[in-house]
């Protein structure tokens, strides 16, 4: 079998990142050798999505490569670190594009002397084809040894991306943000529209296209002005007999978006406060938004 390149990279994984990083890697001319994966029919697929690499096992791909990016859930991490090991060696580098975690999940790997980072991107990766656009110009956040940054480097600059370093005591935090932002806005768009539906104006389908152009100009807004002065409504206005009424309307929905609709109030809450929320009008906000 032909030996490992120390610039050979060998992607393990088989899901929408893996295939989305290995292709973009290899379309811009880094030498993507390998893919291995745990079910044999999604490895085969991943290989042919990312081109002109082979299927391999956990020997063959640490025979083949000499740089391994593992693209697997956060879960799976550890577990795939310790089937690499025993045919892993000193001088190779791995990366895994976990958010929540540094390089203490890939423990397996440094004791046979591979250099490991965690470089994980601030990218929504909802497919592979998806991917192909997102990751292009993202941000990503970096924890490890290095070695280990020396080559995320390289991957960043080759996506056209940023990085910047986490400390490892800041990744859990640093990977919360990430999800708060990202995944907020689909569970309130969806919340909103089962509202705005129970209102009676619309169908749920109908109410996602009637709120569109209005969560795109708060979006714009608050990356343009600033969240402070981009917020409005009655949490903003001090509006406490709005809100009042909005959770007695709530009463009738799913109880889970009452208690969102009152822990995002806290929220908008902190932010008219910053904004100069008169003291008595947040204060009688406060005593709505808390009381059930």
């Amino acid at each position: 079998m032909t030996r490992r390149a120390s610039a050979a990279i060998g992607i393990v994984g088989t899901g929408r990142v893996a295939q989305a990083l290995g292709r973009l890697l290899r379309q811009r001319g880094s030498s993507v050798v390998a893919v291995a994966g745990r079910d044999p029919a999604r490895t085969e697929e991943a290989a042919r999505y990312i081109g002109n690499c082979s299927v391999a096992g956990w020997a063959e791909i640490g025979q083949l490569s000499g740089r391994l990016l593992i693209a697997v859930s956060d879960d799976a991490v550890a577990e795939v670190a310790a089937k690499l090991a025993p045919y892993a060696s000193a001088g190779m580098i791995a990366l895994h594009t976990c958010g929540v975690h540094g390089p203490e999940v890939l423990a397996a790997l440094p004791a046979r002397g591979v250099r490991c980072g965690a470089l994980h991107p601030l990218a929504t990766v909802p497919s592979a084809g998806e991917g192909i656009r997102t990751l292009v110009g993202a941000s990503y956040g970096f924890t490890g040894d290095e070695e280990a940054l020396g080559w995320a480097k390289e991957i960043v600059a080759t996506l056209e991306g940023k990085l910047y370093e986490v400390e490892q005591s800041g990744r859990a935090l640093y990977h919360a943000a990430a999800s708060l932002a990202c995944n907020s806005i689909p569970s309130l768009l969806d919340a909103a529209a089962t509202m705005l539906a129970g209102s009676g104006a619309a169908d749920k389908a109908e109410a996602l296209r009637l709120l569109e152009p209005l969560v795109r100009a708060s979006l714009d807004n608050a990356f343009t002005l600033g969240p402070e002065a981009a917020l409005t409504g009655p949490a903003r206005r001090g509006d406490s007999s709005t809100l009042l009424l909005h959770l007695e309307a709530l009463a009738s929905q799913d109880p889970a978006i009452g208690k969102l609709y009152r822990a995002h109030g806290l929220c908008q809450l902190a932010l008219a406060r910053r904004a100069g929320l008169d003291t008595e009008k947040a204060g009688h906000v406060e005593e709505v938004l808390r009381h059930e």
